[in-house]
């Protein structure tokens, strides 16, 4: 098993031939759709498949039967039942009746070859049924034709050998009969398909997902009996419809079962499915430089995963993997001036995406490789120490607050923020002085704090100074902010 070079458990299913490197979905580029490129030379890597990188065959069970489940199966399931309830009820027999019902036996049977098809080549989507008009009387005619050659071989051996040879024989080729019609759709060959040597290949290859396989499509064939019996015939044109539409939909499920057996063991079996386009889908641009970021980090190179992330950051603005992936390779890169650049935006973006409860704990963890940070925006500085009271964290509530009124006198919020610190200060041992001038400022706050004006009507208003000037005149000189940072004991903050 060829294993992904950053993840040493998982199988790998993209090689890239310039750098000889071996990867799994997760670790190349899906920038482009319909491709996968290397993050490192950027070149076109290889699609390969193997029983080890894909869903086992019993896994794939329960989508199996969602499979038919979509408009393009759905027209085929329905719709053609309804056609040729139809062309049973019209007036005409013969040779007319004959060629329409032809015509919708092949579209049908063609169709389900097209499931087949498409799923070992790696689609798991339902075709058109558009797809299936062309060439449909063609696999009708060589199914003919092959029924036709494995009853004559089983009258010759019944004729010439043993009827004992032919009962095994036949039981046989029951078994084989999904191996037989997987051949026909992987070569298209008639001889090749009946030949002994290719089916019974691939039923001892597969092993024994096949004996389930063969064992579902029993069960969904004696159910459609059980269901005929149940619907009736009380109204023929509507028992008909469902009846056919029963068996298109089991149809459908069943050769899409038997592709993914091809694809799933293309590598045993010898051929290849091409790529896949389910796997090779256009990812997101946060998806795809979050998968660069994680290459680039398993080879350490840290800057370049956070140059990655700024760029990224400048289109996708409101993806919340982008930024705590970033803010996480700052602080455990040590990157202590560039984190205490990004802090500030990356609260902001906490506040705004509603992830508060990060605030406290993310807040600390700057304060650790940077002590001297304090966000320059107020509200961000009352909203983290907010967090931090809310945390039980008294000594970061008062550092945040401390001489905001100073720094920003023109705050809305400056009584909030106050009280706040007044009740974080109360918590705190040795501080009832400082508790006491923040319990002054408080009342001076209250005091100069701006009134609501009333509406009245007054052509004139007195000149008189405005809460902000008022603000700055009557604040005592209070030495709060040298006194917290030397009567503090020490906090020991864990990594």
């Amino acid at each position: 098993m060829e294993s992904c070079k950053y993840h040493p458990i998982t199988p790998s299913i993209f090689s890239c031939p310039h750098c000889n490197e071996e990867f799994c979905d997760s670790c190349v580029d899906h920038s482009v759709g319909g491709e996968a490129h290397c993050f490192f030379c950027g070149g076109h890597v290889g699609y390969h498949v193997t029983t080890d990188n894909v869903d086992p065959f019993w896994r794939r069970l329960e989508k199996a039967f969602k499979y038919p489940l979509n408009t393009n199966a759905m027209m085929m399931v329905i719709g053609l039942s309804v056609i040729s309830a139809i062309v049973a009820a019209l007036p005409i027999g013969g040779f007319f009746a004959f060629v329409a019902n032809l015509f919708v036996a092949g579209l049908t049977v063609n169709y389900a070859f097209l499931c087949l098809t498409a799923t070992s080549e790696g689609n798991m989507q339902a075709p058109l049924l558009a797809d299936a008009i062309g060439g449909s009387l063609d696999v009708l005619w060589k199914l003919f034709l092959m029924m036709l050659f494995i009853g004559l071989g089983l009258y010759a051996m019944g004729t010439y050998v043993s009827p004992l040879l032919v009962i095994i024989t036949m039981v046989i080729l029951f078994i084989g009969l999904p191996a037989i019609l997987m051949c026909f759709a992987h070569s298209n060959s008639v001889l090749d398909a009946v030949n002994p040597l290719n089916f019974v290949r691939l039923m001892l290859t597969v092993g024994v997902p096949y004996i389930v396989l063969v064992l579902f499509l029993f069960i969904m064939m004696t159910s459609v009996d059980v269901l005929n019996s149940i619907i009736g015939n009380e109204i023929p044109a509507l028992s008909a419809i469902l009846e056919t539409s029963v068996a298109n939909y089991y149809a459908v499920v069943a050769f899409h079962l038997m592709g993914y057996l091809l694809f799933q063991y293309q590598d045993k079996l010898g051929f290849s499915s091409g790529e896949n386009e389910e796997v090779l889908q256009k990812a997101e641009l946060a998806d795809v430089t979050l998968a660069h970021v994680n290459v680039r980090l398993k080879e350490g190179d840290y800057s370049r995963a956070n140059e990655l992330l700024t760029q990224a950051l400048e289109t996708v603005r409101k993806d919340k993997r982008l930024w705590q992936r970033k803010f996480d390779i700052l602080y455990r890169t040590n990157n202590k001036t560039e984190l205490a650049a990004f802090a500030d935006d990356y609260f902001q973006h906490l506040l705004e995406s509603a992830q508060s409860e990060k605030l406290a704990s993310d807040y600390k963890r700057v304060k650790q490789l940077a002590p001297g940070y304090l966000p320059e925006q107020p509200s961000i500085r009352l909203h983290i120490a907010h967090a931090c009271r809310a945390a039980g964290d008294a000594r970061s509530t008062v550092q945040l607050i401390n001489g905001m009124h100073k720094q920003h006198a023109s705050f809305d919020k400056l009584l909030d923020a106050y009280q706040l610190m007044h009740s974080a200060l109360e918590d705190m041992p040795n501080m009832e002085k400082q508790a006491q001038q923040c319990a002054k400022l408080i009342e001076q706050l209250k005091k100069t704090a701006p009134k609501p004006r009333v509406n009245k009507l007054i052509t004139e208003e007195p000149a008189v100074p405005t809460g902000e000037e008022r603000l700055v005149e009557k604040l005592p000189t209070m030495n709060i902010d040298d006194t917290f940072e030397t009567e503090l004991a020490p906090i020991e903050f864990k990594p």
